[in-house]
């Protein structure tokens, strides 16, 4: 999914099924995402198993909201649910969605649900996160949950087991500090995420425009969670490890005492990580 710049500033957002065929990948007919709404402020997407379905979070400057759709998946084209107001009222700023914001709550050892998490900036400038839930065509957003009481750009988050998730970002008014946090996913009527302690900061980091600037991923081998970014100083590719220990409200990470940098290139700006088994 993405913003359909070309369609003008305030393009709107659009999608494409992607199918992979050994080291080949082919795509369906490019959707855009009904409604009218533009997605000029970032856009998250998730793919909730035990439904079949697609989650998607954008921000729209035209109608001053935060929103969502369901999206269904059949052959090489999606189709969409009605949009579906997240927050309103103002509009959103640059880059409060971002590509790797939303996960799911599954997929690492037995664990299955039918829950999502969206971290995003929201409409009070809050890095926040809601644990989101698909009926049908219908999508609905839990009880908001800050991680960060500031504006927080480049948002990524990771599913690493036992309910748990860590969210990294960088904090707009600490001059893009890099922070990370651990947060634990609570059921029931709450449905909502409880936040660890600790949050750790790692220097300014490069943010060229409000999109770019973080990506996590969970080694689930070696139950390790790395962080990709680069410093403001040399605009390199940096990496980063922790572990987590604890739990709840103690939940913590353990930095590694390792910060690997890549000397080939400087100006890295967009990345992108998975595990591989």
């Amino acid at each position: 999914a993405y913003q359909d710049e070309q369609a003008g500033y305030y393009g709107p957002g659009k999608a494409r099924v992607a199918t992979l065929s050994g080291s080949t990948i082919s795509y369906g007919t490019t959707v855009t995402i009904p409604g009218g709404n533009d997605a000029d402020n970032g856009i998250s997407i998730g793919y909730e198993q035990t439904e079949n379905k697609v989650l998607i979070c954008y921000g729209t400057n035209g109608n001053h909201q935060h929103s969502m759709q369901v999206g269904t998946v059949s052959g090489t084209t999606i189709s969409f649910g009605s949009t579906v107001a997240l927050e309103s009222g103002s509009t959103p700023y640059d880059g409060s969605f971002g590509p790797e914001g939303m996960v799911w709550v599954g997929g690492i050892g037995g664990d299955t649900t039918n829950r999502l998490v969206c971290c995003y900036n929201d409409q009070s400038n809050d890095g926040t996160a809601r644990v989101m839930t698909i009926s049908g065509t219908t999508p609905s957003g839990g009880t908001k949950s800050d991680f960060s009481s500031n504006r927080s750009n480049a948002i990524s988050c990771a599913y690493v087991g036992n309910g748990q998730i860590v969210v990294a970002w960088l904090d707009v008014p600490n001059s893009n500090q890099l922070y990370v946090r651990p947060g634990t996913v609570t059921g029931g009527g709450t449905n909502t995420i409880q936040w660890g302690t600790t949050s750790v900061a790692f220097g300014q980091c490069y943010r060229p425009d409000a999109s770019c600037g973080t990506s996590i991923v969970y080694d689930q081998q070696n139950q390790k969670i790395l962080v990709f970014y680069a410093l403001n100083s040399d605009k390199r590719a940096r990496w980063v490890g922790f572990q987590l220990t604890g739990s709840g409200a103690s939940l913590e990470l353990t930095f590694s005492g390792t910060v690997t940098h890549d000397n080939s290139s400087a100006n890295a700006k967009a990345f992108s990580s998975t595990y591989h088994p």
